[in-house]
């Protein structure tokens, strides 16, 4: 592109409400997907905006397609037999010519299955792109395109990574919430933040040097016989000593093993 497409972006997220998402999901991306996923939008987001003022601006001028669509019609008009058809209705290059044209078609039919598919890319199919519009994103143009139909081609790419980067978010979303609401209801779960909220609170207390009566009368819930179990297990017992090294010796002391 001619200009940064990052300084672009930013300077457009300030007017431009798509631009402000698109720099938005580009500051937040993580993963190494994510930030390439969302720079391949912007890029296109760019691109496109770039194309649609230049369409404005200049006038396309594509010869040719025009020449490649007149030969066609000059080689249907000057067949050998002149101007009138008539004589040549039996005439077997007539049938020929016919066996062609039926054939024709089916060339054609065959082309846009092959083009539809999906891209041989894996990061692409995922979003729908085609064998077509990856061999596009390439710069490879299977046939003459103008500027109008690229940036529409551009455009139709464009939408198809939004919808389905939009899709993704929303399934991960979906997940985390059934997740969170199946922790909530699952006992081990349960148990476990339990523990984790004991252990913290005790880290806390002995950080600001109260002592064991004070821990087992303002930490609702935990008694000497809870906090036993708890420092059965190896990773409470050194989560609490590395706050306080004598906190094992102290407690033994007062509470017994």
């Amino acid at each position: 592109m001619a200009l940064n497409w990052y300084l672009t972006l930013k300077n457009l997220s300030k007017t431009d409400v798509r631009a402000a998402e698109l720099f938005d999901l580009l500051q937040k991306a993580q993963t190494n997907e994510e930030k390439e996923t969302a720079k391949s939008q912007a890029q296109e987001y760019i691109k496109a905006i770039q194309e649609a003022q230049d369409s404005n601006s200049e006038p396309a001028q594509d010869p040719i397609p025009q020449e490649t669509e007149e030969k066609p019609v000059e080689e249907d008009l000057g067949s050998d037999n002149g101007c009138d058809p008539m004589p040549t209705v039996d005439n077997p290059v007539l049938d020929s010519d016919t066996a062609d044209e039926d054939r024709e078609p089916k060339d054609e039919e065959e082309k846009p299955k092959e083009l539809t598919m999906l891209a041989l890319n894996p990061r692409l199919s995922k979003y729908g792109i085609t064998r077509e519009e990856e061999l596009f994103l390439q710069g490879v143009y299977l046939r003459n395109m103008t500027r109008d139909e690229k940036i529409l081609m551009r455009r139709s790419i464009y939408q198809k990574q939004t919808e389905k980067e939009r899709k993704i978010q929303a399934d991960y979303r979906q997940k985390r919430i059934e997740q969170r609401q199946k922790d909530l209801n699952d006992p081990e779960k349960i148990r476990y933040n339990q523990e984790r909220k004991y252990i913290t609170a005790v880290i806390d207390a002995r950080r600001a040097h109260k002592n064991f009566v004070y821990i087992f009368s303002k930490i609702d819930g935990l008694t000497p016989e809870v906090l036993k179990e708890l420092l059965k297990k190896e990773e409470n017992k050194s989560a609490i000593l590395q706050q306080d090294p004598d906190f094992m010796k102290n407690f033994i002391k007062g509470y017994g093993e």
